[in-house]
């Protein structure tokens, strides 16, 4: 004998012909937050450090970079680390002020003084302060463009 059952139901058993059917048990998504709902890009973030919460204003951050569940903001010589994925974070961010470069990392526009090619479609974008990144080729158009704006 089969571990499977040879029975099977006729419809009138399934309650098919009287109109019944099973009904789907639909997933509600929870409603937005305020922070997620809100069309404004953030202008600052709470960054936990010890026994102390830092406000950290984007406009003042050079760059930012993904470190798995975290991202590390360079505000100058200082750089803050921070709980949150650079992808939910760049999501937030301000389009005017801020582009992606590289898949890891996110640069403020107005801190930029140089692109230099690399060769292979790849460049580095120096920023005012010395510091070097690389701009991937995949962002390197999109990138152009958002500073000839």
């Amino acid at each position: 004998m089969s571990w499977r059952s040879t029975t099977r139901q006729t419809p009138t058993e399934r309650g098919e012909e009287s109109g019944w059917a099973p009904r789907r048990v639909a997933r509600i998504a929870p409603a937005p937050s305020s922070a997620e709902s809100s069309a404004e890009p953030l202008e600052r973030l709470l960054v936990q450090e010890e026994e102390r919460v830092v406000v950290v204003r984007l406009r003042d951050v050079d760059w930012i970079e993904g470190d798995g569940n975290y991202v590390r903001l360079h505000e100058g010589e200082t750089v803050h680390r921070h709980r949150t994925t650079l992808g939910a974070l760049g999501g937030r961010l301000d389009r005017r002020r801020f582009a992606r470069i590289h898949r890891s990392t996110w640069v403020n526009v107005e801190r930029v003084r140089e692109i230099r090619p690399l060769g292979s479609g790849r460049s580095e974008v120096v920023l005012r302060s010395g510091v070097a990144l690389t701009l991937s080729r995949g962002y390197r158009r999109p990138f152009l463009a958002q500073l000839e704006s």
